[in-house]
């Protein structure tokens, strides 16, 4: 069984989200695997910082042509995942 691991980048208007990408080929399955950080504030910076990675995020998995594993924190704890509902609040509007 061959295994290979690269990592992807980005385009450097993207250098200051917090993530990082790799794919890894397992056999003949591609796994884009993402592991990404929101920092926990709700300023307008963050609010444009969170604008900016869901388009890197939004880039990375349709230009993949794989399987997507995302995973990290994206520091949004009031998502109630039982009702799949979040708060009336533009950080959870996204």
């Amino acid at each position: 069984m061959a295994t290979i691991v690269s990592e992807i980048t980005t385009s450097n208007i993207y250098k200051d989200i917090g993530f990082c990408c790799v794919d890894i080929m397992l056999n003949r399955d591609k796994f884009c695997v993402i592991l990404f950080y929101r920092p926990p504030h709700n300023t307008l910076a963050d609010e444009q910082y969170l604008d900016l990675s869901l388009c890197c995020l939004s880039s990375l998995m349709h230009n993949t042509g794989s399987h997507v594993i995302l995973m990290g924190d994206f520091n949004l704890p009031n998502v109630d995942w039982i009702h799949y509902s979040t708060p009336a609040n533009r950080f959870y509007d996204k």
